[in-house]
């Protein structure tokens, strides 16, 4: 028989539909009373986040300490990172974000990371050329500190202080002395490749970076390599020193003058006099948005054998009295 109007089938059926709905409302029920079963969640529609300038400008310059420097505790950097961008909330302009940048540059670097605002540029002095002079058979050699030079500007400097070592050699009957005990550049490029005769012609020292990267700088003919590319070269060819070279270091010594001391103790006649150096890694200057710098420490010294140098260089003689011992080791070398 069909059914009438309104009917919804057999009258057995009834009972079963009715049964079925009051199971679903007690299970919505006990899955809303229990709370160990888990509720369907509904996730908001993300939100991108937006920065202000001084919020990029701060995050630009973070990324490049990240990705650039020598961190002391690479596991503290992402705290210092969200602490740092903590302290920017409320910054307008990117010079009010210069003492928490500074900060964590400090806590990240050490002291020698530096953030130099475009006001503190100063102009590049003309650089001191390297010295050379004779007294009573012993040559002097005298470098002196100067900002970074590259490229033809470098290799002038390997030129002129090429020239004023040809200009004493004949009168140097004893040996060389040579001074780096004010030495404090980052790099000199020029000093190194005119100093080529005194050191080792191949690999004389490394800069090792973050991730284990090394720079192989190396020597040839009055040139100086960094990874076999050429940095500076003084155009001469100047004969091999065989005389004994006594070097004179202090604890202000570092940098360039760190690296001349490695590539001079690789001659076959060198001995070093003095202190200590001042040790720490060498640094590289970025150009930030607004004109400012950041002076970041991004690497160590190390010698060709690995060895790395950031506590600094010991001398083989340690003295007070530095130049009075290298000239009497260099005259009992004189009468041999």
């Amino acid at each position: 028989m069909s059914p009438g109007p309104g009917a919804t089938g057999p009258a057995w059926r009834r009972p079963l539909l009715s049964l079925l709905a009051i199971t679903a409302a007690v299970g919505l029920a006990m899955v809303t009373l229990n709370p160990s079963r888990p509720r369907p969640v509904v996730l908001p529609s993300p939100t991108p986040t937006v920065l202000s300038p001084a919020e990029e400008y701060t995050r630009a310059a973070l990324r490049l300490i990240g990705e650039r420097g020598l961190l002391l505790d690479e596991t503290a950097w992402p705290r210092i990172v969200h602490d740092t961008m903590l302290q920017v909330v409320a910054a307008k302009t990117s010079t009010d974000t210069y003492s928490a940048i500074s900060s964590a540059l400090v806590l990240a670097t050490g002291p020698r990371g530096l953030l130099l605002p475009e006001s503190d540029a100063t102009p590049t002095p003309i650089a001191t050329p390297v010295e050379a002079s004779v007294t009573a058979g012993i040559g002097r050699i005298t470098v002196p500190s100067i900002d970074g030079l590259i490229g033809d500007a470098a290799s002038r400097r390997a030129a002129q202080a090429s020239d004023a070592i040809a200009a004493v050699r004949q009168r140097v009957s004893c040996g060389w002395l040579v001074d780096v005990r004010e030495t404090t550049s980052e790099y000199d490029w020029g000093a190194l490749a005119a100093l080529e005769p005194f050191s080792h012609a191949g690999g004389v020292f490394d800069f090792r970076d973050h991730n284990g990267h090394s720079l192989h700088v190396s020597l040839a003919t009055e040139t100086a390599f960094l990874d076999g590319q050429p940095l500076a070269s003084s155009g001469r060819s100047s004969m091999r020193n065989t005389l004994p070279v006594a070097v004179l270091q202090s604890s202000s010594t570092m940098g360039a003058g760190e690296g001349l001391i490695l590539a001079l103790r690789r001659g076959p006649r060198t001995r070093t006099f003095g202190a200590t150096t001042r040790g720490g890694p060498t640094t590289q200057t970025f150009a930030l948005s607004d004109g400012a710098r950041l002076v970041l420490p991004t690497t160590q010294l190390s010698d060709v054998g690995g060895w790395a140098y950031t506590p600094g260089i010991a001398p083989d003689v340690r003295t007070a009295s530095p130049e009075q011992a290298a000239d009497q080791w260099l005259r009992s070398q004189c009468r041999r």
